[in-house]
């Protein structure tokens, strides 16, 4: 059988099934799928049903064509393509354009995962222009006339119209959106150090094992084309090794930007009211201000205050340093004012404070059961950036574990190593093994060990904390220490109360209540030891930190 005849049978195949006069097509590459389960009315078809169809085997291809409605347009998406490396002819990579083409779409809109030459992992990239080292050309063979001539111009195959549509919803949404030039290869293989540097003496800013087939027989079909790099990893010769779980693993972070959209602190505030009121933090003796670093200070149990920042792309930084502070702020409202004036007066030590903050910040914060009261209150404020957002990829981005450079936006797991970055240099420098001379090369060098990342500016290194400049030097093992104390805390918290029920339905003041009758009573009456075991019934054990951090992230990445 021809290729035409093969092109119209699959038509009308599809068009019996109720495939009608799409608009656009869609390519969803590695990891890129979900963008499929936005699709409203759909019709589900299988690769293996649909005659003349290949198959994709590609880990995070699911091997699905969607038909329905996308934003008020109709759209036919493939999730999961099909590669020339799989043992593919260029005919079969190539044959869903054609497809598209003869059902009546208009463009093509196609991602894909890409090794990073001019940018790193997380970038999304506009395709602006291509270069073909694939070895193969899809048009190669007798011309279909019906679909276009014989040499195709492809000075526009990426259509500039549409780049510039997408830019100005990336602005307008708040995400960055660069732009560049990609180069598609064969694979399977990544390429070698030698080969990237070629690559980016030829101009290339991405380069990956699809798309380039595609958009020639796009552009020789007439559709406009709107092409869109997911950049996952840094290419060969730029990062030691590569591998296919990264790049599925890099997609899911660039998912979870939502949280990095644009949402205006003025918006922001707006919230921070309703979540105030939630956390019984009363005027009556609370008071929330902004500044640079966040931080609570207070004179007597009716004089606390605290501050947050408001990061206009970070919609969780706010709210979680406002639950952190208000943490240490119920710890000095809460002791007994009996105590008032008196040395007892105050919380009994850095460590236990910061497991009050810490606490609040990480044990009720970050639960699905604390957001599962706030969300809906969330989107409400935030309809654009959120409406489409589950309360499941919510919960999931705002526990995400990567590594970061700043300290009080790290995640859980990864935050005892910002913790002991800064112990090994406060040791070092008072044993007279670091010095202070070049302490910011010091401390990117411990980063890069730590982390594995590659600190930027000082502002994101060295000064983003302000307890040097003010002195205080040893006070950050405290937040390590208070994260621990605060595991086991929750630990016996949770044999007296639902928590959980308690932050689902809006009564914070009984989880305080708690905290307030068997801890921050007593200020300074007891030592920590002492305390630590009055609350718990044993001495300090470790070992409750491991089990929740183990029991959190082996559910949250289903190990």
């Amino acid at each position: 059988m021809s290729l035409l005849k093969k092109i119209y049978e699959t038509r009308d195949f599809l068009t019996a099934k109720g495939v009608q006069k799409p608009e656009f097509g869609l390519i969803l590459g590695s990891g890129l799928g979900e963008l499929a389960e936005e699709i409203e009315n759909a019709l589900v078809l299988d690769y293996a049903d649909i005659p003349n169809w290949g198959r994709s085997t590609v880990s995070g291809h699911a091997g699905k064509l969607i038909y329905g409605e996308l934003a008020g347009r109709k759209v036919l998406a493939l999730q999961g393509r099909f590669h020339y490396y799989e043992g593919n002819s260029m005919e079969l990579v190539t044959f869903p354009i054609r497809i598209m083409k003869a059902l009546g779409c208009q463009g093509l809109i196609v991602t894909n995962a890409a090794g990073g030459i001019g940018f790193g992992p997380g970038t999304l990239m506009a395709i602006s222009d291509h270069i073909n080292l694939t070895g193969a050309n899809p048009l190669m063979g007798e011309n279909l006339d019906d679909f276009g001539f014989r040499f195709p111009d492809m000075s526009n195959a990426y259509t500039a119209d549409y780049r510039e549509v997408a830019h100005q919803v990336a602005d307008k949404i708040g995400i960055k959106l660069d732009e560049g030039v990609y180069i598609g290869v064969s694979g399977p293989s990544y390429e070698t150090p030698a080969e990237i540097r070629a690559f980016k003496t030829l101009g290339a800013d991405a380069v990956g094992m699809s798309t380039v087939p595609e958009v020639i027989v796009a552009a020789h079909s007439g559709l406009k084309v709107l092409g869109i790099s997911a950049i996952t990893n840094y290419a060969s010769g730029f990062q030691s090794e590569l591998n296919h779980e990264e790049v599925v693993a890099v997609t899911q972070q660039i998912k979870e930007d939502f949280l990095h959209q644009s949402f205006p602190v003025e918006e922001q505030k707006k919230f921070m009211d309703e979540l105030l009121k939630y956390l019984h933090f009363d005027p009556s003796w609370g008071y929330q201000n902004e500044s640079e670093h966040p931080f609570t200070s207070w004179t007597c149990e009716n004089d606390c205050r605290t501050t947050t920042k408001y990061i206009e792309n970070n919609v969780a930084s706010a709210i979680l340093s406002t639950v952190h502070e208000v943490g240490h702020a119920y710890y000095e409202h809460n002791i007994n004012p009996k105590y008032d004036g008196m040395i007892l007066s105050e919380g009994v030590s850095s460590g236990m404070h910061e497991s009050q903050s810490r606490l609040c910040e990480n044990y009720l914060g970050k639960t699905l059961s604390f957001w599962k009261y706030h969300y809906p209150k969330l989107q409400k404020v935030f309809p654009m950036q959120l409406e489409k957002v589950s309360l499941e990829d919510f919960y999931k981005a705002i526990n995400a574990s990567k590594p970061s450079f700043v300290r009080t936006e790290a995640d859980e797991l990864t935050y005892p190593l910002h913790v002991l970055i800064r112990y090994e240099i406060e040791k070092g420098l008072f044993d007279g093994s670091i010095s202070t001379e070049g302490l910011d090369k010091t401390w990117n060098a411990k980063y890069k060990e730590y982390l594995g990342i590659d600190v930027p500016n000082d502002k994101l290194g060295i000064l983003q904390d302000v307890h040097w400049s003010d002195g205080s030097f040893g006070y950050f093992p405290t937040y390590a220490l208070g994260t621990a104390f605060a595991a086991q805390y929750v630990h016996a918290m949770k044999k007296d109360i639902d928590v959980d029920s308690m932050l689902e339905n809006n009564k914070f003041d009984e989880v305080m209540k708690w905290l307030k009758e068997n801890i921050h009573t007593y200020g300074f009456r007891y030592e920590a030891p002492k305390l630590m075991k009055m609350v718990t019934g044993e001495e300090f054990n470790v070992n409750y930190f491991i089990d929740y951090i183990e029991d959190k992230y082996t559910k949250l990445y289903q190990l």
